[in-house]
């Protein structure tokens, strides 16, 4: 499972949660999930990297739920680079490049 980071740290955190839950109760989920993050935002904007930064302070909820039994692998791509050539003229370059990592 893939999934695109802003700052949606919370939402991050129950999703692993939930699917640490599938596994226990069904025996089945994602083993990995895969979090990008850039440091710019689809509008082209700097950006903080939250995530990274939850990572490295360590504790919350998302080091809680990292550690459930049946919880998946976290797997961080950092997106450096800055703004895709295009992506002013075609709103869909920024998804397109994050997808692709």
């Amino acid at each position: 499972m893939g999934v695109i980071l802003n700052h949606e740290l919370e939402m991050l955190s129950l999703r692993l949660g939930s699917l640490a839950e599938e596994e226990v109760t069904s025996g089945w989920a994602a083993n990995v999930v895969v979090a990008a993050e850039g440091n710019v935002t689809a509008g082209g904007d700097p950006k903080p990297l939250h995530l990274a930064w939850a990572l490295t302070r360590g504790g919350g909820d998302l080091e809680r739920d990292l550690r459930l039994p049946g919880a998946p692998a976290l797997l961080y791509l950092r997106q450096d680079g800055g703004f895709p050539q295009g992506a002013v003229e075609d709103g869909w370059a920024v998804e397109r490049r994050a997808s692709s990592c």
